[in-house]
C-alpha cells in the first residue's frame, strides 16, 4: 500500500515539475512507496479518483490544481471521505481562489497552502516539503527553478521552452489514455535523470528527437490557426478569438496569436470544448474572462471548459458565440 498518495496538474511544466518534486521526496528522501495521479480540471470530481477513496494513513500531497473550479463542492466530499479513513490532506497552490473554498478547505485538510500568483506551485512544494523539513537537495531545486521559469514565463533558461514543448506532446499523444504513461515515465525521469542538478543534461537523445518530430508537426497547424484568427471589438479592447486542434496546446498557440495580431487578448478554443485566455494588455483579467466561460486561473493567464465538445461548424459557431457574449458582460460598454 502507498505511503503517499502525489496529486499534481498534468498540462504544464510547474504541476509536472511539482509531481516530479514530490515523487523524489517519496522515493528519495522519505523511502516509502508511492501512487502518482497526473490531472488536469477537465478530470472534474476524478482530481480525487474512486481507487483512493477507500486509502488509509496515507499522506495525500496535491500541488498546481486550483481550488476555484466548478465541481469543487464534489472534491470536497471526496477529500472528507479521505480524512475520515486517517489520512493526512495537503493542497498546494498558486491560484486566485474565492473566500468560501478556502474556508471549506481548510475545515477540511489538514494542510491548506495557497499563496500568490507571483510564486508557483513546484516553489511551493519544494518550501513545504524540502525548506521546511530541512532537505538540502540541489536537484530539486532545479525543478523549482525550472517550474517558475515556464509559469511566469521568465524563459532563463534554454531547456524551458523544450520540456514545455514535451510535455504539450505527452499530453496530446497520452490524451485518450487512462494513467497518462508518457507523462507518468517524464515526471519519473525529471525526478532521477542520469545526471542530476544540471538543466541542459535532464533530456535524453530519444526526448530532443520527439521534440524535433512535435515541432515539425505543428508547423502547418500553426498556419492554419493564424489564418482564421477573428478579431472582436469589445467596449474599447480588440480580442482574438481561434480555434485550434488538440495536437498544440492552449498556451503555446495562444502566444503565437498574440505574437502575430495586434489586439489586447486571445480567447482560444479546441475540439474538446476547453480553451486558453492570454492577453496583451495588463487592463485586461484573463481569469475574469474565464470565469464567465466556466474557468478560472490568474489575471495574465486562464483557462476554461465550454461544456461542449466541437465537433461540426455548427459548434464552432456556437463557441464563438459564446465567447462574444462573455466578452460583452465583462468589458461590453
Amino acid at each position: 500500500m502507498p505511503k503517499f498518495i502525489l496529486i499534481s496538474h498534468r498540462k504544464d511544466l510547474d504541476g509536472i515539475s511539482s509531481a516530479a518534486l514530490g515523487v523524489r521526496y517519496a522515493a528519495k528522501h522519505m523511502v516509502s512507496p508511492f501512487y502518482l495521479a497526473l490531472k488536469d480540471y477537465s478530470d472534474e470530481m476524478q482530481i480525487i479518483e474512486d481507487r483512493i477513496l477507500g486509502i488509509e494513513n496515507c499522506e495525500v500531497l496535491i500541488s498546481d490544481l486550483a481550488t476555484d473550479q466548478k465541481f469543487i463542492d464534489s472534491i470536497f466530499s471526496r477529500l472528507s471521505i479521505i480524512k475520515s479513513n486517517k489520512n493526512k490532506v495537503t493542497w498546494m497552490d498558486h491560484h486566485p481562489t474565492k473566500d468560501f473554498i478556502k474556508e471549506k478547505l481548510a475545515s477540511i485538510i489538514d494542510v491548506l497552502d495557497l499563496r500568490p500568483s507571483d510564486t508557483t506551485g513546484s516553489q511551493i512544494v519544494y518550501d513545504r516539503i524540502y525548506a521546511k523539513n530541512g532537505i538540502k537537495d540541489e536537484h530539486a531545486e532545479m525543478l523549482a527553478r525550472l517550474g517558475r521559469d515556464s509559469d511566469l514565463m521568465e524563459l532563463k533558461y534554454d531547456i524551458t521552452p523544450k520540456l514545455v514543448s514535451l510535455i504539450d506532446y505527452y499530453n496530446y499523444i497520452d490524451s485518450d489514455t487512462i494513467l497518462y504513461p508518457n507523462l507518468v515515465q517524464l515526471t519519473l525521469s525529471l525526478a532521477f535523470p542520469k545526471v542530476e542538478a544540471e538543466e541542459d543534461r535532464l533530456l535524453e537523445e530519444h526526448h530532443l528527437k520527439q521534440i524535433e518530430f512535435y515541432e515539425s508537426l505543428k508547423l502547418s497547424e500553426k498556419d492554419k490557426v493564424l489564418g482564421n484568427v477573428e478579431r472582436v471589438k469589445v467596449g474599447s479592447y480588440t480580442f482574438a478569438i481561434f480555434s485550434y486542434p488538440n495536437l498544440i496546446s492552449g498556451t503555446q498557440i495562444s502566444n503565437y496569436v498574440l505574437e502575430a495580431n495586434d489586439v489586447d487578448a486571445s480567447i482560444g478554443f479546441n475540439e474538446k470544448g476547453t480553451g486558453s485566455v492570454r492577453r496583451n494588455n495588463d487592463n485586461i483579467s484573463c481569469r475574469s474572462i474565464a470565469a464567465m466561460l466556466g474557468g478560472g486561473g490568474h489575471e495574465f493567464a486562464a483557462g476554461f471548459n465550454l461544456g461542449f465538445e466541437i465537433k461540426s461548424d455548427e459548434d464552432a459557431k456556437r463557441a464563438r458565440a459564446t465567447i462574444k457574449e462573455a466578452l460583452k458582460k465583462v468589458y461590453g460598454s
